[in-house]
């Protein structure tokens, strides 16, 4: 029995001796792997290892719920809504890289088109630019003067005006826009200086016509519309013109020709035929004149409409419709006189005006504006 125990106690010592050896470095294994996962000790207890295939099948339906609930977040396009109310974009936001080419092209097209505001509002941008460059003032001045910001215009064209003095559309204009303004004493000087830079200037004898038929200075007014016509036979404004003013001085035989010429280059303007329609009447061609007011009233002008209605009550009364005249050979026997002077004086009234040319200046290019005709009041015949 002795010798049984003293065997055994030496073999299960070193069995001891092992087994706390195992745990002692098991315990140093396990503190040197979480000092390397985590900076602070972690107390590590004992957990029971799944086997792997109920590992794989944790694995797989975590997954599954992972996938299903990102599909439920994902907004679908018939369930989105949007947070803002879409807001309305600036206009001229897309011009703010683009060259001023682009804005000056884009500012003459809206001038073209009668968008006087849009336009307007492209060649303050422009200007802003190219602050030296004439011809964006001029078209500023413009497009302002016919959106109705006409002291504005006055503005836009003296800028123009003091960067090229010779600028001869500016100065025409400036001298449109004053009358406009009620100062035709002032525009007198514009119209004058853009004649001397280019005696050859149609459209500024047309205007300077304008300005000295206000000024009350008939003869001359009527030396400048045969100075415009005498360069350039076919403008229908500087031949009513002419014709509205020997209405004026009572002399309707000299305005047949004129208007009847007037009326051929522009068949559906409404002052120029109602102007006809009163040199008609004048003469006693009565008929023909109510024609020529139909158009005119069909064309939308009011005093000719109550000129129709006046001769038809008087043809229906039995009145006169007086010999056909021939308009056409009337047309074509009006001559311009270069060196015209009125005998008359005392002419008074507002004349109308026309659309003037297109002409290109340095890389750009303009327009001149047109103006829309105002009638002038004359006794019956609706002038």
């Amino acid at each position: 029995m002795t010798t049984e125990k003293t065997t055994r106690s030496p073999r299960a010592l070193r069995f001891a001796e092992a087994g706390i050896l195992f745990v002692l470095m098991l315990a140093i294994v396990v503190t040197i792997g979480v000092k390397m996962g985590n900076d602070k000790p972690v107390a590590v207890t004992a957990v029971e290892r799944p086997d792997n295939a109920a590992l794989a099948a944790a694995v797989i339906e975590a997954r599954q719920e992972a996938a299903s609930a990102e599909t439920v977040a994902a907004p679908t396009p018939e369930t989105f809504v949007a947070d803002e109310q879409p807001v309305a974009a600036d206009p001229l936001a897309r011009y703010a890289t683009a060259t001023p080419a682009v804005i000056y092209q884009d500012g003459e097209a809206a001038y073209y088109d009668r968008d006087y505001d849009s336009a307007a509002d492209l060649f303050t941008l422009y200007t802003e630019q190219r602050p030296a460059n004439a011809w964006g003032h001029y078209m500023l001045g413009l497009a302002l003067w016919k959106s109705g910001a006409v002291v504005e215009a006055e503005t836009a064209l003296a800028v123009a005006i003091d960067l090229k003095p010779d600028h001869v559309k500016s100065l025409v204009n400036m001298a449109r826009v004053r009358l406009e303004l009620a100062r035709a004493d002032e525009a007198l000087a514009p119209v004058e200086d853009a004649l001397s830079i280019d005696p050859e200037y149609t459209d500024g004898y047309r205007v300077l016509g304008r300005v000295l038929h206000t000024l009350g200075r008939n003869d001359e007014a009527l030396d400048a519309y045969h100075e415009a016509l005498a360069r350039r036979s076919d403008d229908p404004w500087s031949l009513n013109n002419l014709g509205l003013i020997h209405l004026e001085m009572d002399a309707p035989e000299a305005a047949l020709a004129p208007l009847a010429r007037a009326a051929e280059l522009a068949p559906e303007t409404a002052v120029i035929l109602n102007n006809l329609g009163m040199a008609l009447e004048r003469t006693g061609h009565a008929e023909q004149a109510a024609l020529a007011y139909e158009v005119a009233a069909d064309a939308g002008h009011a005093k000719a409409d109550v000129s129709l209605a006046r001769l038809e009550a008087f043809l229906a009364d039995g009145g006169t419709a007086g010999e056909t005249l021939d308009l056409a050979a009337l047309a074509a026997s009006f001559e311009a006189l270069p060196r015209y002077a009125a005998e008359s004086a005392g002419i008074n009234g507002v004349v109308d005006d026309a659309p003037d040319s297109t002409m290109s200046a340095d890389a750009d290019s303009a327009v001149v504006a047109d103006e829309e005709p105002t009638a002038v009041a004359l006794g019956d015949g609706g002038l």
